[in-house]
């Protein structure tokens, strides 16, 4: 297997450069802790895998000091692998940090143990930083940014890795129109002519992708008839596009809120590929109900807690701050979700406090307002999210402006995951036979149960394991569901839930 390792002094460019692989077709992890780079190169081989780049940084500090003797066994095994170092003039990153706004993470670990007063500056942080990674700098090929753009710096990590030109993707995606239609649609078609399912009460806390939901348009003839002209519209110009020396087509397919077009994309992605010939790839990009505007212009309001808020999770809250709630009730009012972030630094209540960089909107699709004022929610997760930026209003209120991630792909279970599903199973049997399930507000999991999906079990688990808080963290912000499941079978074994 070819293996990249991309490493460095933060603010040097480590996510570019990863985007530039993951541009080139390589398998990318980002914060990956080195003490998994051998259980995740295992899981790899097992999937047949031919490219691997992951990202480590300061973050884990603590196990960087076992990753040379990682590389040497890799090497030893027949694996290619490579260590990429970026690094940059202290000014430049210094330049850097103040254009983004962001903290150095080393800021907030070196706060632990120091008052206010002792906070390190941005100077302090960088040179720490190069002390702790200097080992790491010594075994790698190190790549100085400094005045290197971002287009100059993938350009130059394609050349290192020789890249090929990748073969036409044709990517669907799903949207809804009031959030606007996205940018980067080729082909845009309009499904608001059929039925809306949000107005039926038993579908409206659905989306797309639940199987009521899909039942609801299979029962539609008209729906029928759309999807095939949506399907032969595209299979009759896909090889004009190929002609056309496109790497990429993307097609839209939108509605009103986000309920119909996934239904639209699970009938169609599967029919579509049969007369591609091998010579295209086609892929889904799904937009939830609760996906929110990713043009980057509004503020999402958010609400760091002592918890991390999974796609697809429920997750209620008891509100009693003010400000939280007039944040909930505005939100209720213009029908738009919320953001939950994990507590960085700081407390629930009091003074505002840090948030993680990746969280998950919240929809809310329940409330109900207690004697004393105590105002109680039901919400379920939608899509996670990067802060880009944060600002703090009068009523010190947090607001975010982020940059949206795309929802898990449908990857199912691997043959030695099962028992992973089998034992989720096991539990929500258990509450049907103690409590039913005639309440879908009262259900602990929201329904339907997607039991055969990697990434719907592994957050389930994530929700329900008694884990730190930062590793919920760690697996809310890995991007691939059959890795953040197999990380959590790991420690299903490790609390003997499951046999090792």
């Amino acid at each position: 297997m070819r293996i990249i390792l991309i490493t460095g002094i933060s603010g040097s460019g480590k996510s570019v450069g990863l985007n530039a692989l993951e541009d080139a077709g390589y398998f990318c992890v980002d914060n990956l802790p080195p003490t998994l780079l051998r259980a995740l190169v295992a899981t790899r081989m097992q999937d047949h895998g031919e490219t691997l780049a992951v990202a480590m940084d300061a973050r884990s500090a603590d196990s960087l000091a076992g990753l040379p003797a990682d590389i040497r066994r890799l090497k030893d095994e027949g694996h290619d692998v490579k260590v990429l170092f970026l690094s940059a003039k202290t000014e430049s990153l210094i330049a850097r940090f103040s254009e983004t706004r962001r903290s150095h993470p080393l800021s907030h670990r070196l706060r632990a143990d120091q008052s206010p007063d002792d906070r390190p500056t941005l100077t302090e942080c960088i040179l720490r930083e190069r002390e702790m990674l200097v080992t790491i700098e010594g075994i790698g090929h190190v790549i100085d940014t400094s005045g290197v753009s971002a287009n100059k710096l993938r350009s130059w990590i394609k050349e290192l890795v020789e890249t090929d030109r990748t073969p036409l993707t044709l990517l669907f995606e799903s949207f809804a129109f009031k959030f606007g239609v996205p940018l980067d649609a080729d082909l845009v078609f309009d499904v608001r002519v059929l039925p809306n399912p949000h107005y039926d009460a038993a579908l409206r806390a659905l989306n797309g992708r639940d199987q009521p939901v899909i039942d609801f348009l299979d029962a539609l003839p008209e729906a029928a008839e759309l999807m095939t002209d949506i399907r032969h519209f595209v299979e009759k110009w896909l090889p004009s596009f190929k002609a056309d020396n496109r790497s990429y087509l993307t097609v839209a397919i939108g509605c009103t809120g986000g309920n119909i077009a996934p239904s639209i994309l699970l009938n169609i992605l599967p029919r579509i590929s049969a007369p591609m010939n091998g010579w295209c790839c086609a892929t889904a990009k799904w937009t939830d109900m609760t996906s929110i505007d990713t043009s980057h212009t509004e503020w999402l309001p958010l609400f760091p807690l002592q918890t991390v808020l999974f796609p697809d999770g429920i997750l209620p809250l008891r509100i009693f701050e003010t400000r939280y709630i007039d944040m909930v009730r505005e939100c209720m009012r213009l029908d738009r979700p919320f953001g939950v972030v994990a507590i960085r630094e700081g407390n629930e209540t009091g003074q505002v406090a840090q948030p993680e960089p990746v969280g998950c909107s919240a929809a809310i699709f329940n409330w109900d307002m207690e004697v004393g004022g105590l105002l109680m929610i039901s919400t379920r997760g939608g899509l996670r999210f990067r802060v880009r930026e944060t600002r703090v209003l009068a009523d010190q209120r947090l607001e975010a402006r982020v940059d949206y991630l795309d929802a898990d792909p449908v990857v199912e279970l691997l043959p030695e995951q099962i028992d992973c599903g089998e034992a989720l199973k096991a539990i929500t049997d258990d509450f049907d036979q103690r409590v039913g399930r005639n309440n879908a507000q009262d259900y602990p999991f929201a329904l339907p149960l997607r039991l055969d999906e990697a990434g719907w079990v592994a957050n389930r688990w994530s929700e329900i394991l008694p884990l730190a808080l930062k590793t919920q963290q760690q697996l809310l912000e890995l991007n691939d569901p059959a890795m953040r499941l197999t990380l959590i079978q790991a420690c299903l074994k490790q609390q003997q839930i499951l046999q090792g």
